[in-house]
């Protein structure tokens, strides 16, 4: 069967997971345009301020300079040019960052959604643990790179982790309904869109010729699929304009001919996996609503 793409989201360190959220840090606080400290970029007109960026460009630096399961250490030395390639990379981390922070934070105040304290203990009480663990490992170099995890990194952190959880159980995100023809080639995909268009029925050609058997006998039928389950190249087709009724997408190595009919709104928290929900979570955020977004930068990136 064909498989909605799981994608692991990118964590900091498994010690960055949350910190504690002063009390009253919510939705709608982000520091105004037109007044207060110097800002390193705007958000919808919110500004984002310069000690924020420089806060969290110090502890992405930090968190580059480790090496994890996934990835060697990154430098971020600018004398060279794979450490100017680094600090670039990191640069864009930590105002990405920050500005999906401000997204979160205008959805929560538009959808009138509170972060709650139990959201916020829980989250205090997974970042201490993990800092214990983490200082009873007794890496120096671990070590170091957690003297750049300031009170004010937490804080933000934290507010990160326990508004996206707010949101995660609350909001609705784009969904379609999806039947599938799964096939070898290119032209074998061309040929059976030209008969549907035409007017065969798209579920006789799903039995009849889909590879893949356990939505073939059901003439296609894969059911609903929410935004991001099925990479960024589906959802540029299906939810980022008006899609066409039927297209063809390559998929590994095979050719799948998508039918996508009622386009609608579902609860995020329907998926019941906190995974999935993660990647939906993600790919709305990202193209549903940053898409729309007015982001003015006014730091020099790279």
């Amino acid at each position: 069967m064909i498989r909605l793409l799981s994608r692991t989201p990118r964590r900091r360190l498994p010690l960055a997971l949350a910190a504690l959220l002063c009390m009253f840090v919510l939705a709608g606080c982000g520091v105004s345009a037109s007044s207060g400290p110097l800002v390193a970029a705007r958000v919808n007109g919110d500004g984002i301020s310069l000690s924020d960026y420089q806060a969290m460009l110090t502890w992405d630096e930090a968190s580059a300079a480790l090496p994890s399961a996934s990835q060697a250490a990154i430098s971020t030395a600018w004398q060279t040019p794979d450490g100017r390639t680094g600090l670039t990379q990191t640069q864009h981390t930590a105002l990405d960052f920050l500005v999906n922070l401000q997204l979160v934070r205008q959805q929560l105040h538009t959808q009138h959604i509170s972060v709650t304290a139990a959201s916020l203990a829980s989250v205090h009480g997974q970042l201490q643990s993990a800092i214990k663990d983490a200082i009873a490992r007794n890496d120096p170099a671990l070590n170091a790179a957690l003297t750049k995890l300031t009170p004010h990194v937490q804080d933000l952190l934290v507010e990160q982790q326990a508004d996206q959880q707010a949101l995660i159980a609350h909001i609705q995100v784009p969904t379609i309904h999806v039947r599938v023809i799964l096939v070898a080639s290119q032209n074998k995909a061309s040929d059976l869109l030209g008969q549907i268009q035409s007017g065969t029925d798209f579920a006789l050609l799903a039995k009849q010729d889909s590879k893949d058997l356990q939505t073939a006998q059901a003439g296609g039928e894969y059911g609903t699929v929410y935004i991001g389950q099925f990479g960024s190249e589906f959802d540029a087709r299906v939810f980022a304009k008006t899609p066409d009724k039927y297209f063809i997408l390559p998929i590994n190595g095979e050719y799948a001919i998508f039918e996508v009919t009622k386009p609608a709104n579902a609860p995020l928290s329907a998926l019941n996996n906190a995974q999935n929900e993660q990647t939906v979570f993600d790919a709305w955020l990202l193209n549903d609503v940053r898409a729309h977004a007015s982001i003015q930068t006014d730091v020099a990136i790279g």
